[in-house]
């Protein structure tokens, strides 16, 4: 399934001895040697269009349930076990003669930034590692990008706290889990990407003006002194394109489902006549409800 990107780029991650000062030889130092490779890492960057993006959202290790009928609401949520997380194939297109091709298999993302501003096109940054990589072999199917998939932005949608309209400037959510490498001591076995802990975190600019009582809500608790009660609340954003799917009659659209969300800080930052803008973070927790992504388009199934 082809996507189209801003950027993409991959670098082997190579396991090599640059070269050691030698008993004897002066200011020579001995030849380098190189060992063997931990993969590759890679990134890219996209406009979020809900298409086949939620491919790459699978290999983050979500799992995808789907209703209704073209057009398809899809919501991903985050796997329990590590064990089900699939892995992506990427193929690098180089050019229509496949000059360059490459090919990185055995892939896991272990990042997502989804980053929204003003009157902007909604987009999206991934990295992860792949463990093998090749020349393309024989001739791959590759499947054309989903048609007519718009992408959603911010100047249409919602955004809403505790189901109450808010308002945001800009924000930025980040998607991570933590990883290790186990690197194989000899080539007799495989190198593992270990799992650790998911994180989910965002930040944005608010205006101080309908907002100014939330500043107090974070700080102080709902009193008049700072507290060191945690405001939590249930942060929802849903943003649309201006387009409509191609049988429904509906916009598409991505929804970020961020249930319990721990607002952390919110320093206000003042600057002459400009108008007086509070810097907020949160982190999103797993107690008792699934965060979620949400995407509405003409894709069937992701399977």
């Amino acid at each position: 399934y082809q996507l189209i990107l801003t950027s993409f780029s991959w670098e082997l991650d190579v396991v090599q001895d640059e070269g050691e000062p030698v008993i004897g030889r002066g200011i020579d130092v001995d030849v380098v040697e190189r060992y063997g490779f931990n993969g590759a890492t890679l990134s890219g960057s996209m406009r979020f269009k809900p298409g086949n993006v939620g491919y790459l959202l699978k290999g983050f290790g979500l799992e995808c349930a789907t209703t209704g009928s073209d057009p398809y609401v899809h919501t991903f949520t985050p796997l329990d076990s590590v064990a089900s997380f699939p892995y992506l194939t990427f193929i690098d297109k180089f050019d229509a003669a496949s000059t360059l091709d490459v090919q990185l298999s055995d892939v896991w993302l272990n990042s997502l930034t989804i980053t929204a501003n003003e009157r902007d096109a909604l987009r999206l940054d991934f990295e992860g590692r792949a463990l093998n990589l090749t020349t393309t072999i024989g001739s791959p199917t590759l499947n054309g990008e989903l048609s007519g998939v718009a992408t959603p932005n911010t100047a249409k949608g919602t955004l809403e706290l505790d189901s109450t309209a808010f308002d945001m400037n800009t924000m930025t959510v980040t998607y991570t889990w933590g990883e290790a490498l186990a690197s194989s001591l000899t080539e007799a076995s495989l190198e593992q990407v270990i799992v650790q802990g998911r994180n989910v975190t965002g930040n944005g600019d608010v205006f101080l003006g309908l907002e100014s009582g939330f500043y107090e809500d974070v700080y102080l608790g709902g009193g008049t002194t700072p507290s060191t009660t945690m405001l939590t609340g249930d942060l929802q954003a849903q943003f649309e394109s201006g387009a409509e799917t191609l049988t429904g009659s509906v916009p598409y659209y991505v929804k970020l489902g961020m249930t319990e969300s721990t607002f952390m800080m919110y320093p206000v930052g003042k600057s002459g006549d400009d108008p007086v803008k509070a810097g907020l973070t949160w982190q999103v927790s797993k107690v008792s409800t699934d965060w979620d992504i949400v995407l509405r388009n003409d894709h069937v199934a992701y399977t």
